[in-house]
């Protein structure tokens, strides 16, 4: 493919006539980068399109919430941390600390490990559901757990547990990611199988 072109999102290489990528689905822009080219493939100016027509420039991202999952996530763990007189809150405070889950209006990331990190992101565009499960000891201390399904079997769902004001973080993700999809021009369809 020497007279091809380069996908801006993947680097996937493809013929001049591609109109859509063949490895993310993303469409090619007039004058998509020619091979050799490195203009496209820093990720600092990242661009995304899909289903034809402009593409929308993503913007700098601005952070939505930064937040860790609460330490004592139920009944029976604030059972052991009593029974223990405080050493079991201790060691479940040491182990999710090294949680954290950062929301911007692009992206919702889920960091996790202490010397191996672990990142997993989803894209805000590519969200297709969300759910709320409160279980009573978190729906008592206003918390819960959210879990996001991406568009993307790849992807599969990201599950935030003991998030603190888990109502307010729905619904601010839920607004947003409605709006990233409309930037990018994504229309999500009922009914397929």
């Amino acid at each position: 493919m020497d007279d091809g072109k380069y996908c801006e999102g993947c680097g996937k290489a493809a013929s001049a006539d591609a109109q859509f990528c063949g490895g993310c689905g993303r469409a090619y822009p007039d004058g998509a980068p020619a091979p050799g080219s490195d203009r496209g493939h820093d990720s600092g100016s990242a661009t995304v399109g899909l289903a034809g027509g402009a593409v929308a420039p993503a913007g700098p991202e601005s952070e939505l919430f930064d937040l860790r999952p609460l330490a004592v996530q139920g009944f029976g763990e604030l059972t052991l941390c009593v029974l223990s007189l405080g050493l079991a809150w201790l060691i479940y405070w040491l182990a999710r600390r090294w949680t954290r889950y950062r929301i911007t209006d692009q992206r919702i990331e889920v960091q996790t490990g202490v010397l191996d990190r672990r990142r997993e992101t989803i894209e805000l565009f590519r969200v297709q559901d969300f759910e709320i499960r409160e279980p009573l000891f978190l729906r008592l201390r206003d918390a819960g757990s959210l879990v996001i399904r991406s568009m993307d079997p790849a992807e599969g769902e990201i599950e935030l547990a003991a998030v603190p004001g888990v109502q307010e973080v729905y619904e601010t993700l839920r607004r947003t990611s409605i709006d990233e999809r409309n930037r990018n021009r994504v229309r999500l369809l009922e009914g397929m199988e």
